[in-house]
């Protein structure tokens, strides 16, 4: 018998899987009485792990889950291992490469690798807007057409640059056409002086992954982002054995 301890992660985890609910799908789901997951879904919101949508009643994991695990990811053999697959990708191109997953309509950091001689990474951070990267673009590209729809229109646009894309319809047509291709690109989007491309960790599970390249916007260009892609591709292949896709 399980201990109410281990009920809670179970309601946490079962959350940060399936994203916002409702405390009575909680309940059903995991076959647990309905005075319990209330008293469990109070715990995890004392302490700043959940919160409530008080106009829908749904239920969703906070950011602290990820700043938690932040604190711990530099302990996390996987990291580690991943780290090797990025570094690859740094040696090949010379850009910073990373890898990132989608966590409450963000695109979520989890590492990343820099070249010796370049200095961008000061100023990148790990939370950041999915419509305007690569990574967040290609984690939206492996949604469904109606999830894409969702986010588009629940989600603000802030236009950090020119080229921020900020309407509906051309944001969709850009995440469809990096379904398409098999790769997305951030061309400035974030940032004038640089680009991304990235490519989708097709995974059976959630959450699904992303990987990347990126560096100044000339030198993506010089050397083709359909090339860059072609080896980020061969990359996701590999990275998706350490990550039990």
């Amino acid at each position: 018998m399980m201990t109410s301890a281990q009920k809670v992660f179970e309601v946490l985890e079962f959350l940060c899987k399936h994203g916002p609910s409702k405390s009575s799908v909680i309940s059903s789901s995991l076959n647990l009485q309905k005075s319990s997951v209330h008293r469990f879904l109070n715990s995890l919101i004392a302490f700043g792990y959940v919160r409530k949508n008080e106009l829908t009643s749904l239920f969703a994991p906070t950011l602290k889950v990820v700043q938690l695990g932040f604190m711990v990811s530099g302990h996390i053999d996987i990291l580690d291992d991943l780290s090797l697959y990025l570094r690859k990708l740094v040696e090949e191109f010379n850009l910073t490469a990373g890898i990132g997953t989608f966590f409450e309509n963000q695109l979520i950091v989890l590492k990343r690798e820099y070249p010796k001689n370049v200095f961008t990474h000061i100023n990148l951070n790990h939370i950041l807007p999915a419509y305007c990267t690569g990574m967040g673009k290609a984690l939206l590209s492996t949604l469904s057409d109606k999830q894409i729809d969702d986010y588009i229109n629940t989600i603000k646009r802030t236009p950090f640059t020119e080229k921020t894309l900020i309407d509906g319809n051309v944001l969709k047509e850009n995440i469809l056409l990096s379904r398409q291709r098999g790769f997305a690109i951030d061309d400035g989007e974030i940032n004038t002086s640089l680009s991304c491309v990235a490519v989708p960790v097709v995974s059976a599970q959630s959450p699904a992954w992303a990987i990347s390249v990126s560096g100044p916007s000339e030198r993506i260009s010089q050397l083709s982002a359909s090339a860059i892609a072609a080896h980020l591709q061969r990359i996701a292949q590999d990275v998706a054995g350490p990550l039990g896709v």
